[in-house]
């Protein structure tokens, strides 16, 4: 009677770096472990760590100093006056009145007392400090850097309009620019951008073919957290973590989570035969959780509920036998999902930390992601 010779056996990464940030604009097959092509609803206060929570916390708008002469709306910036009038009042103006350096209680003229941003007839709807000396100056159809504030002359630079940086046709630029951490953000038909040090970026890139969740926007800030929180109403839409460079998508009360789409170095067939949840216990309660699978280019599976039995430690690593995926062939590309996770007391009660998947035949040494 032949030996059984047993078949080489590799564990390698389907998810990890959580919470993963939202990329629907790539291929699924070339996203990184911390990255979803199909994801919402996480708890973004706990690093490391993939969480479910379809309600997210809000952020705060940006404070201006308001000081009012004669009827006359004033913003205190960089020790002076500055009117602007909202595109619906009838004085509405695409003219910035200033005052002089360090008058607050009377409205004192320097120069002319007036910057004009006259290339089309759009009024001024805000105006944002950024960086240590400069306003942002928020029309419909783009925005203006007004630098040097400090100078006592008022001899400063202004730019040509910054037209990637407008707020839209269909709402004023009040709720929908603000700064962080010296740049400016702006939320518009074509999604979030930035500016900083002269150059802009299009934050919502990642999801470019899908906007409609991310576009024309009122956004808040998290200023501790460094985050731009994105809403519709009191609804939050979607978080902008700025130093992890990663897009949250919320959904009303739904969560997923997609992984990438697994595929070897060389695209060449394999086998798995199973998958691993490396979980923490937010509690001493069993768990459980759901997921689906899918092969190739076909349908998900049937949703499958994993039981997680409490022990008493803190992590439990879950093994998750799979099935015959096609008929015990092999095949090219493999992709799981979570589509609910257990809850005690309304709060979820369990938290990933990983996701790898076992695979027959082949060896790690030769797999580089």
């Amino acid at each position: 009677m032949a030996e059984e010779v047993a078949r080489p056996f590799s564990v390698l990464t389907l998810g990890a770096g959580f919470p993963p940030g939202l990329n629907t604009a790539d291929s699924d097959t070339v996203l990184q472990p911390d990255e979803t092509p199909d994801g919402y609803g996480y708890d973004l206060s706990k690093d490391g760590k993939l969480v479910k929570n379809t309600t997210a916390a809000g952020g705060t708008d940006r404070v201006q100093k308001t000081i009012t002469l004669s009827t006359v709306p004033y913003l205190w910036h960089y020790g002076r006056l500055w009117n602007i009038t909202l595109r619906t009042a009838a004085t509405a103006s695409n003219i910035l009145t200033y005052g002089a350096m360090n008058y607050n209680d009377i409205y004192v003229p320097q120069k002319n007392g007036k910057v004009y941003f006259d290339e089309d007839d759009q009024t001024i709807d805000a105006i944002v400090p950024i960086g240590e000396d400069s306003l942002a100056v928020v029309k419909a159809t783009g925005t203006y850097i007004l630098s040097n504030l400090n100078d006592t002359r008022a001899l400063w630079q202004r730019t040509d309009l910054i037209q990637e940086l407008g707020t839209g046709t269909s709402a004023t630029g009040s709720g929908r620019v603000l700064e962080l951490d010296g740049a400016l953000f702006a939320s518009n038909t074509n999604g979030l951008f930035a500016y900083s040090q002269g150059r802009t970026a299009e934050i919502t890139r990642k999801v470019r073919n899908g906007v409609t969740n991310f576009a024309d926007k009122a956004i808040t800030a998290d200023y501790e957290k460094k985050r731009i929180i994105g809403k519709t109403l009191t609804v939050t839409d979607y978080i902008y973590d700025v130093e992890a460079g990663k897009l949250f998508r919320y959904n009303s009360t739904n969560f997923r989570y997609t992984t990438p789409r697994f595929h070897l170095p060389d695209w060449s067939p394999f086998y798995a035969d199973r998958f691993y949840a490396v979980i923490e216990h937010a509690d001493a309660t069993d768990a459980w959780f759901v997921y689906q699978v899918r092969y190739e280019d076909g349908q998900w599976t049937d949703e499958v509920r994993v039981s997680v039995n409490y022990t008493g430690e803190m992590y439990t690593v879950v093994t998750v036998p799979l099935d015959e995926g096609m008929n015990n062939a092999a095949y090219t590309k493999f992709q799981m999902r979570i589509t609910n996770v257990s809850s005690t007391s309304g709060t979820t009660n369990l938290y990933f930390k990983s996701f790898d998947i076992g695979l027959f035949n082949f060896d790690r040494e030769h797999y580089k992601r």
